[in-house]
């Protein structure tokens, strides 16, 4: 994330950060694409003294950055208007979406592929409403993946679109007014 964000950031058309040349990006992306355990560790050892995870990072980071001019001159921009929060945020939700498209539904996928029969798969889930529901998500859950349709109940009526259509002032014409 700190690469591709100080990238983007030279591209932001600032006169004090130039767009970066194709070389200077090379190395960059060179650091990510060859990432280690011994550079994960590097890091882990940078954390000890800053006890910031994300600031570890971007002092690994400019440490690189020896050897290359163009790089080290603008080095103060890594991190540069953003937090450690949406370096986080953005890293968990790009983690987790590869772990569902490069490991999960895979893995899913051999096991329905394998089956002789659906009809005793179970699939369980919890609900935030209470127990008493978890079967039948878990029921509506399986049928859309071994289905693709729930085969007891029109679930299309939960989807999002069915607001699309809402007025604005739906709250006072539905009697919903905020207490005072």
């Amino acid at each position: 994330m700190e690469v591709e964000w100080f990238i983007a950031l030279s591209d932001a058309g600032f006169s004090e950060f130039p767009a970066l040349s194709e070389p200077a990006r090379g190395v960059l992306r060179k650091l990510v694409l060859e990432f280690s355990q011994a550079d994960a560790q590097a890091i882990k050892d940078i954390e000890r003294t800053t006890n910031h995870d994300v600031k570890a990072v971007e002092y690994w980071l400019k440490g690189h950055f020896e050897g290359h001019p163009e790089l080290k001159t603008a080095g103060e921009f890594v991190h540069f208007a953003c937090t450690s929060e949406d370096i986080n945020n953005t890293s968990h939700g790009l983690m987790l979406q590869a772990a569902r498209t490069e490991v999960l539904l895979p893995s899913l996928q051999a096991i329905i592929d394998r089956l002789t029969s659906p009809d005793n798969v179970v699939v369980a889930s919890m609900s935030s409403v209470g127990f008493g529901l978890s079967p039948a998500s878990g029921h509506a859950i399986r049928d859309l993946v071994i289905d693709g349709a729930c085969s007891f109940n029109n679930i299309d009526l939960l989807k999002l679109s069915r607001f699309d259509g809402l007025e604005k002032d739906w709250r006072e014409k539905r009697g919903w007014m905020p207490i005072a």
